[in-house]
């Protein structure tokens, strides 16, 4: 299994190349300054937290990026994190 924090996600401008996940707002919590946009990608639910001035509309489209070592692995049938200790 994958995972990624929501404020290591950020949104992706037009030039973004490699590790962008695309979806459509479903849900937009605002938080202060910032916002958690939870949004479909594929069958998967993501959720972003971003600044509130760059939130998208409700039912819009997102397209969110990530560095590579944001990412955590997790074993499916335990649960346990494969990163080494």
């Amino acid at each position: 299994m994958l995972g990624i924090r929501p404020p290591d996600l950020k949104t992706a401008g037009a030039d973004a190349g490699s590790n962008v996940l695309r979806g459509t707002a479903d849900l937009i919590e605002f938080h202060g300054n910032d916002a958690l946009v939870t949004f479909g990608s594929g069958d998967k639910e993501i959720s972003a937290l971003v600044p509130a001035r760059e939130c998208p509309e409700l039912r819009a489209p997102v397209r969110c990026t990530f560095d590579q070592e944001s990412i955590h692995l997790f074993d499916a049938a335990t649960g346990m994190s494969l990163r080494k200790q």
